[in-house]
């Protein structure tokens, strides 16, 4: 496994695996826009093939998981939790003291994940995800990070 930034190449295959896992995926040029604007996107790699791959968005001392995903065929091999701890401790490095993300209240699998990383909910955003029946209820969820403190410096 090769975990790195994610190059401007990448975006083809990380569209791919968005398709391939979500019925309604973000759109190429939203991953696009995401990547130039964006120094926190980041793929796994096994065997030269991209298999997942994270965003996220910083503004002062907040950032946002935007999107995370891994390829159906490279599911449940930790893949996920390896990229996220990454994200986690690059963001730590970073002086960002809280970490927020949303997810799907019906996804399980994901939020399990995030709360054994200690991302703990903290709202819910009605009718926020489209659904295809209707619309899902996100969860807004937080994890707080360790800084250092530099006394005002």
């Amino acid at each position: 496994m090769i975990l790195r930034a994610m190059s401007e190449d990448d975006i083809d295959s990380v569209y791919d695996i968005e398709r391939a896992v979500n019925e309604f995926p973000w759109s190429l040029q939203q991953f696009v826009d995401t990547h130039k604007s964006n120094p926190h996107c980041n793929v796994v790699c096994a065997h030269d093939t991209v298999v997942a791959y994270s965003m996220v968005s910083t503004v002062m001392d907040e950032a946002t998981l935007l999107n995370i995903a891994v390829s159906p065929d490279y599911q449940r091999r930790g893949y996920a939790r390896e990229l996220l701890c990454h994200v986690l401790t690059r963001l730590s490095e970073e002086t960002i003291a809280h970490c927020f993300l949303e997810v799907r209240e019906g996804n399980r699998k994901a939020i399990a994940l995030y709360q054994s990383l200690g991302f703990q909910h903290i709202s819910t955003r009605k009718n926020y995800y489209p659904a295809v029946s209707g619309r899902e209820h996100a969860w807004v969820m937080c994890r707080k990070l360790p800084t250092t403190d530099l006394g005002g410096i």
